[in-house]
């Protein structure tokens, strides 16, 4: 799930072509409105990997959460990769995503690199 200053058209649409099931927020009218923490409800009862350059929220509310509580896994843009440059953060996610299945970002907090 792609965070709403991830933009779906650009990078939702190349993860998509990748073969990646995509869910944006800047696509779905009605998601826009969430706080982040229903959001990040969202993206655990989706069992999507949420992505977004809002790591300071993000990762407080994956630090806060209970232990028992899993979620699907969280990928943080760095604040140094700017929201319009579609280029890094695509080749960025698929370098961070490839050879990792579904199972394997249970749990798992990353950041996004930088091919």
């Amino acid at each position: 799930m792609l965070d709403a200053h991830v933009s779906g058209p650009r990078v939702g649409t190349a993860l998509g072509e990748m073969g990646h099931d995509v869910r944006a927020v800047d696509q779905e009218k009605e998601l826009e409105r969430l706080p982040d923490e229903q959001l990040f409800e969202l993206a655990v009862s989706d069992g999507r990997v949420l992505v977004t350059h809002n790591a300071g929220d993000f990762a407080r509310i994956v630090q806060q959460r209970p232990p028992e509580k899993s979620h699907a896994g969280l990928v943080l843009i760095p604040r140094s990769v700017k929201l319009n440059d579609f280029g890094t953060i695509i080749s960025g996610l698929r370098e961070t995503i490839s050879g990792l299945s579904q199972e394997d970002w249970v749990d798992r907090v990353e950041w996004m690199r930088k091919a």
